[in-house]
């Protein structure tokens, strides 16, 4: 069972009215179902010439966050910066960092911002620019309604063999975008497809499309009435508004993808990378031992995040243990130049999903300059422990729920590990259509 302890909880009080239920199982049914609060990789020192807020976000992403903040103070957007994505229908708390040389965004000041979508609940300062990966980890607790106690056994069954073994670490299909095809979008980045990419990002391309809100918009795009499109388009559609506004001022397609910013294009980027991983996942996990090392994998320690090559003369029965013990986990291929390559058998899997998506090393080191990627290419664990993790059932206004709380490393999905406690749908673990 659950105790509140450290754990960040969602009062009655600060819940609003949601639609009525829909039958089964339901994950994110209102933002207070899904909290999250980021486990910083350092404390603020106090002193420095960025100002570090400590902020609450609800129904909101990290970015229009960002976006906010910017227009609030009246910085550049770049100049604000933030360790990682959180989910949008969530309540979420998590450090933002802005450049302030001159020390205008006092802690008075920046905890009177006020905003819809965020309070901030803290104010410090620090001497750098928060970037993406400075986390240690994630805590969550998650609510799961139209299941109630009669389901707790079982989760807590399936909690307890997570504990032991840990969870592939697959991508939860938020990484994908609302239409799934983030990696499709980056891919076409990759190969110089500016053309396809602007398609992917504006136009009817998807199932469903169609009966989307903003399907006149789509619509509009793919008869080429650039115009028309960018004003039919919702305001919270804002990379497609920011490539047709390049268009619609006589841009080509590259000035277009230009125009939506550096930062949506890394997202693309690395829904490509991610769904190549999955693919190289999913084939280990038809493995009777997926977690077995061999010779060419390059083996994950959990706790300093550095591989190291498992070669022919390792002592298997110390693999083994290590493996057991979760210090240790295979780790998968984030392609791009700057990723450390395995060998043997290991590493032709893993440029054969690469070729499954159309693309070569090659291709990646030549979008990594094209575009001016900081870094593209890392090694990702396969599998990743789930810590503080425990589980209680309860009932409210909604009805019947359970509710999960645990602790996932930086990068690892917590809507993963809830599909697999509660036997929920996910699209993590699969290949993805390119």
């Amino acid at each position: 069972m659950c105790s509140r302890g450290r754990w960040p909880m969602t009062t009655s009080s600060d819940r609003v009215a949601e639609p009525v239920a829909r039958a089964g199982p339901r994950l994110k049914e209102r933002p207070e179902d899904f909290v999250v609060e980021e486990i910083p990789a350092y404390a603020p020192a106090g002193f420095g010439e960025h100002a570090y807020l400590f902020i609450e976000k609800r129904d909101a992403t990290t970015s229009g966050v960002a976006r906010a903040l910017a227009r609030m103070l009246g910085v550049p957007e770049r100049e604000i910066g933030f360790a990682g994505l959180k989910d949008r229908r969530a309540v979420t708390r998590q450090w933002f960092s802005v450049r302030d040389p001159a020390g205008a965004v006092t802690a008075q000041r920046a905890l009177g911002l006020e905003a819809p979508m965020f309070r901030v609940l803290e104010a410090d300062r620090h001497g750098n620019k928060l970037r993406r990966g400075h986390l240690a980890g994630n805590r969550f607790e998650v609510t799961v309604r139209g299941v109630g106690v009669a389901r707790l056994p079982d989760a807590v069954r399936r909690l307890e063999a997570i504990r032991a073994d840990g969870i592939a670490n697959g991508f939860g299909s938020q990484r994908y975008g609302s239409r799934g095809n983030n990696h499709r979008i980056g891919r076409a980045l990759a190969l110089g497809r500016e053309d396809e990419a602007l398609r992917l990002l504006a136009g009817l391309t998807e199932p469903g499309d169609g009966s989307r809100y903003d399907a006149e918009a789509r619509g509009l795009f793919d008869a080429g009435r650039i115009a028309e499109a960018l004003e039919a388009f919702p305001s919270g559609s804002v990379a497609e508004r920011r490539a047709l506004g390049a268009l619609a001022r006589g841009g080509t397609a590259r000035d277009a993808i230009h125009a939506v910013g550096a930062l949506q294009r890394s997202y693309w980027f690395s829904a490509l990378q991610s769904a190549v991983f999955d693919d190289v996942l999913a084939d280990r996990l038809e493995r009777r031992a997926p977690w077995a090392l061999a010779p060419g994998d390059l083996a994950f320690k959990h706790d300093t995040g550095a591989v190291f090559r498992v070669d022919a003369g390792e002592d298997a029965q110390t693999l083994a243990r290590r493996v057991a013990a979760l210090e240790i986990s295979p780790s998968g291929p984030m392609w791009g130049p700057d990723m450390t390559r395995a060998a043997d058998e290991t590493d032709q899997a893993e440029r054969a999903a690469l070729a499954r998506a159309g693309l070569s090393p090659e291709d990646l080191a030549r979008a990594a300059t094209g575009w001016r990627l900081r870094s593209l290419g890392a090694r990702r664990a396969m599998r990743v422990p789930v810590a503080d993790a425990c589980l209680d059932a309860g009932a409210d206004d909604r009805g019947e729920f359970l509710r999960a709380r645990f602790t996932l490393p930086a990068g690892a999905f917590a809507t993963v590990v809830a599909a697999d406690l509660f036997g929920l749908p996910d699209e993590a673990h699969r290949r993805r259509a390119w």
